[in-house]
């Protein structure tokens, strides 16, 4: 004995495919969408707000110092440059991951210095963090539009020296951090602390450019005469007493 369902069950099984098909067709854009407003981007420019938390210098006021840092990036390069002194100085550290190099430029009015570090050494001048630690936490915020994680940096022998940073793996290229102290930072820092001698920067980034990077936007530009690291932390610090 055969059993017909009713119309009416008919009718009932067919508005709850409908349904169902309709529920994975909106999830399915959903997640397409989701996806699409994740892609990361791997080419473009950041503008850094720079804070400064300490200026032991006597006769430089924090007024002439750089107020904004520009980070440039693509798949294997990086660059951060900062102006200060009515133009008149300018600190653009050059990362190449590709040949693992790390070049600092120096300019100060009409004279420009060039330092190339040994493969796989950090830049010139910056504060490496000796004896650094990362602990990663799973605290989360947004900068600049874009999802960040927190991670607690800790460095010397007291309990005190520890800094924060927050960092987003929605940006930049693969191992963005390879010739910084933060390698094992997997992402582009989007707020973070640097010591350049006497002073002491906080970092926070205020918008993200996304733009193509080709590899001639890292090229050096102009005669920069290369000195030795040694030398141009002099120069350095002598500006800055």
């Amino acid at each position: 004995m055969s059993i017909i369902p009713s119309r009416g069950n008919l009718s009932g099984k067919k508005q709850n495919l409908i349904f169902v098909s309709i529920s994975l067709l909106l999830v399915f854009q959903y997640a397409c969408k989701t996806k699409t407003g994740k892609e990361k981007i791997t080419e473009g420019e950041i503008i850094y707000s720079i804070e400064y938390l300490e200026n032991s210098m006597t006769t430089v006021s924090t007024s002439l110092l750089p107020k904004k840092m520009v980070r440039k990036f693509r798949k294997d390069m990086l660059s951060s440059s900062m102006e200060g002194f009515f133009g008149m100085f300018m600190i653009t550290n050059i990362s190449d991951i590709r040949n693992n190099t790390n070049t600092t430029l120096l300019r100060v009015m009409d004279n420009r210095f060039r330092y190339t570090a040994p493969p796989g050494d950090y830049g010139c001048c910056f504060n490496p963090y000796e004896g650094m630690q990362i602990t990663f936490c799973p605290e989360r915020k947004t900068i600049a539009g874009f999802d960040c994680s927190r991670a607690l940096v800790t460095y010397g022998n007291s309990h005190g020296d520890s800094v924060e940073i927050w960092y987003s793996s929605e940006i930049g290229p693969s191992f963005a951090n390879r010739l910084t102290p933060f390698e094992p930072v997997d992402g582009m820092l989007m707020e973070f602390n640097l010591e350049l001698q006497k002073l002491k920067m906080h970092f926070v980034a205020d918008e993200v450019r996304k733009k193509s990077m080709p590899r001639s936007a890292f090229m050096v530009k102009g005669e920069y005469v290369p000195i030795t690291r040694i030398r141009m932390e002099k120069i350095i610090s002598a500006l800055m007493e």
